[in-house]
């Protein structure tokens, strides 16, 4: 005899980045799992491929390819996924500005919101003639990045592997038809002043975003703190 089937709520959201509408419910038990022992193994791929695994799972419909998505899609969505399946609200600590003392505070995840700026344009010209199209970095492209680079080599990094393509007068060259090493050593040969208009582009890439004031409760400083990305809202 089957056991009975308990019927999970659904809600919708917008997708930042496509503005199409998905259907979803929330992560359950074996979900919850998976993303466990994806934290415990601690390898930043295995975070990413859980995170995607769960947001593919949770998803009841809509036109979504979890891996085509942008980075700061993935944390919008797992964030609302979260709201949903373990509550709105997270508690953080953070240090004060004036006398370091530990404030505990409570944030609500319904109050990220995604900041874009306007005007940012993915075909980047270099010269004339040369410029490169760049695409925005995947949850996975990020999980490449080894935290001990520096910034620069981190960078660097992200341009080679969001590269879509570089072209001239004459020619396309598509970065499925092109190495990784052929496109790391061209942007190599970049000017600095070149290489910052590239870099133009992930700095101002959209962010997953909250704001608010604290209040420390020991010396009274009220700071204006704004948490970016998916890590500073469970640190």
């Amino acid at each position: 005899m089957a056991l009975p089937k308990l019927d999970q709520p659904t809600y919708t959201m917008t997708v930042p980045s496509t503005g199409n509408e998905i259907t979803y419910r929330p992560f359950v038990v074996k979900e919850e799992k998976i993303l466990m022992m994806a934290q415990q193994d601690g390898d930043p791929k295995a975070v990413a491929r859980a995170t995607k695994q769960v947001i593919g799972n949770c998803l009841v419909s809509g036109d979504l390819d979890v891996n085509k998505l942008a980075s700061f899609d993935i944390e919008y969505i797992f964030l609302q996924l979260r709201s949903r399946s373990v509550g709105e609200t997270v508690d953080l600590i953070l240090p004060c500005d004036e006398c370091e003392t530990k404030i505990e505070f409570q944030i609500n995840v319904n109050d990220v919101v995604v900041e874009k700026k306007e005007g940012i344009d993915p075909n980047v010209k270099l010269t004339d003639d040369v410029g490169i199209v760049l695409r925005w970095p995947e949850v996975d492209d990020v999980a490449e990045l080894d935290p001990k680079m520096d910034e620069i080599d981190q960078a660097f990094k992200l341009i080679a592997i969001c590269t879509d393509s570089i072209y001239d007068a004459e020619n396309v060259y598509s970065s499925k038809d092109v190495s990784r090493k052929d496109i790391e050593e061209w942007l190599g040969n970049l000017s600095q002043d070149q290489f910052s208009e590239i870099r133009d582009f992930f700095e101002n890439m959209p962010k997953v975003t909250l704001s608010t004031k604290l209040t420390c409760p020991k010396c009274q400083h009220e700071t204006d703190i704004k948490l970016e990305g998916l890590q500073s809202f469970f640190s």
